[in-house]
């Protein structure tokens, strides 16, 4: 899938998030935090369903979660809506 949000575009297919044209590097766990959100898009996804999806048998506290959502906010930087376009 390839989605763009504001100046990013985020492609699933080859794990690549670009911003305003050039690569933003994400951790892996970033990278798939970004992926779910955008896949369920533009519903809300409860902390508790991240955790889930992102570490499906590990029990993990809120600051870790929290963490990779300001590391995803970093990358897409601050001027991003909740829409987004397939393209």
């Amino acid at each position: 899938m390839r989605l763009r949000f504001g100046e990013c575009v985020l492609d699933t297919g080859v794990r690549k998030l670009t911003r305003a044209g050039k690569e933003v590097l994400l951790s892996p766990k970033g990278f798939r935090l970004l992926e779910v959100l955008a896949d369920r898009r533009p519903d809300a996804v409860s902390q508790d369903d991240l955790r889930k999806e992102l570490w499906p048998d590990t029990v993990m506290g809120g600051t870790t979660i929290a963490r990779l959502v300001s590391e995803v906010r970093s990358a897409v930087g601050p001027d991003v809506g909740s829409s987004g376009e397939l393209i």
